[in-house]
């Protein structure tokens, strides 16, 4: 049977090359379609923003449970034959030592935390969460600095190392042109 001219779709500029179908089946506007796809800037922000935060943790992990030998080491090679002689002061030396190690591990693990936390935050690359995200890696490199440069174990400065390398590249990351744009199609998607 032929079709009659009544039985056709009324034509439109819009029609796509098939009869009855529109040109974009896909929402112009709104729905899933319309929001921009997260940049591989913001991945890898958010992916070195990761490894610092673990490996800030780690190291103050690692402080925590080394910190007390390799202090008595440090000061033991330091006195050489007279740490017999004072073996009284070298105990209470390595406590007072062993208990700053402790509290700075405390404020470097819960900074970690923080960046942990601002890390699954920062997904959608809000401004603010961005710019707390960057204070508390700055913060904890800052914090894993002065950690490393004091008398630490050798593992835990190499894993604090990595973590002081890898904060000025998450803090740049995540202010780059691309995770700007994504941000401005986010906000007027949604």
């Amino acid at each position: 049977m032929n079709a009659m001219p009544s039985d056709l779709p009324p034509a439109s500029a819009a029609a796509g090359p098939y009869v009855g179908y529109p040109a974009d089946p896909l929402p112009s506007a709104g729905g899933p379609a319309s929001v921009a796809r997260r940049p591989r800037t913001l991945t890898l922000a958010l992916g070195a923003a990761l490894a610092v935060a673990v490996t800030t943790l780690l190291t103050q992990l690692l402080g925590l449970a080394t910190g007390r030998a390799a202090v008595e080491d440090e000061l033991t090679s330091q006195l050489g034959d007279d740490a017999d002689l004072v073996s009284g002061l070298v105990t209470a030396a390595v406590d007072e030592a062993y208990r700053t190690i402790t509290v700075r591990a405390g404020i470097g693990i819960f900074f970690a935390l923080v960046a942990l936390v601002l890390v699954l935050l920062s997904r959608g690359a809000s401004l603010v969460g961005r710019i707390l995200l960057a204070l508390t890696l700055l913060v904890s490199a800052l914090l894993t600095l002065v950690v490393v440069a004091d008398v630490f174990p050798a593992a835990g400065k190499l894993v604090g190392a990595l973590a002081l390398l890898l904060t000025p590249v998450a803090v740049v990351l995540l202010f780059l042109p691309p995770v700007n744009r994504y941000r401005a199609a986010r906000r007027t998607a949604g």
